[in-house]
């Protein structure tokens, strides 16, 4: 990923996706907002408890950064599921100002219509992007644990192939910043579903028997969904921030014990 300045915001762009001149695509940090407390600063999350006015200041700010109107974005409203919507310009503005207006139990997006910016929010669950520049579709995801072992990545590129006739040899794809398995130890349940829907992959889980731990690597088991459904491995890009690690630069619900803000990932078509 690259560091991109402006307007006074820090943000990070794939390299990957960064020279294709006709989408525009961030991943906010958690700097440089107006939130503050345990939010501080950039908050985009209008439903964690944060001051709404300050978080739309945030929203505007981050769009402004961007190249983008506020109103171009379509929010979701997140809920570890695996329904994806398709949008397109008549749901702009959709849980920008208002967070009863977003888009209900919705934690994936595609489009194949420009201006008209997918973005999800993260604080240690896996962002992810979807560019197809041969057919000019864009999605996104959000995939926590639950989204991920459901296969919600695989979803949206089903539908991408379904509705827009995607190839995924032509997808290119963001991992953002989640949490990593250094930091990330789950529980014997979860991690039987792991094992059940992810027979093959050994890179997952990582059992230590002398500390009776299980560490869960989110973004690898969302990486071997993309390379299942045909996403050649060079296309797909991983970041290297885990956001516990590196809490001091991107919100993280573990580290900082559930009381946080979220940052942002998000893509748009230019017209």
């Amino acid at each position: 990923m690259n560091k991109c300045e402006q307007k006074n915001l820090t943000f990070f762009k794939f390299s990957n996706l960064e020279p294709f001149e006709n989408i525009t695509h961030f991943v906010s940090t958690r700097n440089n907002g107006y939130s503050e407390g345990c939010f501080a600063s950039l908050n985009l999350g209008l439903k964690v408890g944060d001051n709404p006015e300050i978080v739309i200041k945030n929203r505007m700010k981050l769009a402004e950064a961007a190249g983008l109107n506020a109103l171009d974005f379509v929010v979701p409203s997140q809920s570890h599921t695996t329904n994806v919507q398709i949008v397109g310009c008549n749901q702009k503005g959709s849980g920008v100002l208002n967070k009863d207006t977003a888009l209900t139990d919705t934690d994936a997006m595609i489009t194949d219509e420009p201006n008209v910016c997918l973005l999800v929010f993260g604080a240690d669950c896996v962002p992810v992007l979807f560019y197809d520049a041969n057919k000019k579709v864009i999605g996104v995801a959000h995939a926590g644990w639950k989204g991920t072992v459901n296969k919600i990545v695989t979803k949206t590129l089903n539908l991408m192939q379904e509705k827009f006739g995607t190839n995924p040899k032509n997808i290119l794809a963001g991992i953002g910043p989640a949490i990593g398995p250094c930091c990330y130890n789950i529980g014997g349940e979860v991690a039987i579903q792991f094992e059940s829907n992810f027979p093959t992959s050994k890179n997952i889980l990582t059992r230590d028997t002398h500390n009776k731990t299980i560490k869960l690597n989110l973004k690898e088991a969302n990486k071997i969904l993309m390379l299942e459904e045909g996403i050649p491995e060079k296309n797909i890009e991983i970041s290297d921030f885990c956001t516990s690690c590196r809490h001091d630069l991107f919100f993280s619900h573990r580290y900082d014990k559930g009381k946080t803000g979220r940052f942002g990932a998000g893509i748009m078509m230019k017209q």
